[in-house]
């Protein structure tokens, strides 16, 4: 064991009996003030893990260079990992990285993006390409400045999470993927969109709008719909244009719209949205949830406009569609839909469909099933009748299936 001076004794015997905090502030304090601290330190160096942090943090407080870089060649990783933070921090880190571990340099990476210092990523990233490759290199990438953004990335996008260079720098990477879907043939523009459509989507609404516009895939819209809210907050007339595109309208009915975007693209005046309601109205999901943002007072006409392109007179409506209809379409579809020879020779759905008429008739024609004998009848009857009283809107109705 090497003789311990009496000056790391003192100071030692001091630190030990406090909490971590006043720990720390305490010598921070001698560290500033001391005149032997640099004997203490190379002491304190010489001892274990402990011993060593208290050394690395005192060098830290006096801004001592050497004893700092001392430290990130400390056998013991989370001493070196804090060491190498300050040097890259203090922008000394230059030149040194072919000496870093592997773990220390993904710790640089990440202090990197965390700390957002541009210039240091330009610096450095040079030196991570040299010896390490492009690999590490594109872990870099995101943490630097725009002109070296726009020099490196076309070689190291293979590697890059574009997400994270969206993050940073979305205007870039809008411009480059814009330029790759130029210079693409056709039958590559699918596969570039599934590289980058997670990190397009996030850019400037504008911009991306107008690359969907221009190279978007032929027979769907790329990446997760979601994105598309954005979109649609910025221009819902455009985004309603690229769902109902020539060449989708087979896409739109097998895939669910997300609520976020219908409720903004609901906005739109029933014109701009009633060939979107054509296009969603064999999805079994897309209408009613369309319907269902549209204000009651446009929900007719919007529906009217859905079905407009199709013969009507046998048309069964979907129950979802009808349990959002305002009342006069309600009531008209489900007069209509009675009519028809198929429905009428089935009792069931006769007492389903009466349900869905204005309050006295619905109420008159579910009395047999609610007083039949049979009790699966009778449960039906009473769920149908609860459902009608509900959409009567009317206190009186609901007083009567109460009663």
């Amino acid at each position: 064991m090497i003789d311990m001076l009496a000056a790391t004794r003192e100071l030692l015997d001091s630190l030990d009996p406090l909490p971590y905090r006043r720990r720390m502030a305490s010598l921070a304090a001698w560290a500033r003030t001391s005149p032997e601290r640099a004997e203490v330190c190379a002491d304190l160096r010489g001892r274990g893990a402990y011993e060593r942090h208290l050394a690395l943090t005192a060098a830290m407080v006096a801004r001592d260079r050497d004893g700092i870089e001392e430290a990130t060649r400390d056998p013991q990783p989370s001493i070196r990992l804090i060491a190498v933070d300050a040097v890259l921090r203090a922008g000394r880190l230059t030149g040194r990285l072919a000496g870093l571990a592997a773990v220390d340099r993904r710790r640089v990476y990440r202090t990197l993006r965390r700390i957002r210092a541009p210039h240091l990523a330009d610096a450095l990233i040079g030196e991570v390409r040299t010896h390490y490759g492009d690999f590490e290199a594109a872990r870099v990438l995101p943490s630097c400045g725009p002109a070296t953004v726009r020099a490196l990335l076309p070689d190291l996008e293979m590697w890059v999470s574009l997400s994270a260079l969206a993050a940073r720098h979305p205007g870039i990477v809008l411009e480059r993927t814009g330029q790759r879907l130029a210079e693409a043939v056709p039958e590559e523009r699918d596969r570039i969109w599934r590289e980058t459509s997670a990190a397009v989507l996030t850019g400037d609404p504008a911009g991306v709008l107008d690359l969907l516009e221009r190279y978007g895939p032929h027979g769907h819209l790329p990446g997760g719909l979601t994105a598309y809210g954005r979109l649609a907050d910025h221009d819902a007339g455009r985004v309603a244009r690229l769902l109902t595109a020539q060449g989708r309208v087979a896409w739109l009915v097998r895939t669910p719209l997300p609520a976020a975007l219908l409720r903004r693209l609901a906005a739109l005046p029933v014109a701009d949205l009633a060939p979107l309601a054509r296009a969603a109205r064999d999805n079994g999901f897309n209408l009613p949830a369309l319907l269902a943002e549209v204000p009651p007072a446009r929900r007719g006409e919007l529906y009217d406009a859905a079905v407009s392109d199709v013969d009507t007179v046998t048309r069964i409506p979907p129950h979802d569609v009808m349990a959002v209809l305002p009342a006069a379409v309600r009531i008209r579809e489900a007069t209509r839909v009675l009519g028809l020879p198929k429905i009428r020779e089935q009792e069931a759905q006769v007492v389903v469909w009466s349900a869905y008429l204005a309050w006295p008739r619905a109420s008159a024609a579910l009395d047999a099933p609610i007083r039949s004998g049979d009790a699966d009848d009778r449960a039906q009857g009473y769920r149908l009748l609860v459902a009608a009283a509900g959409r009567a809107r009317d206190p009186q109705a609901v007083a009567e299936v109460l009663a």
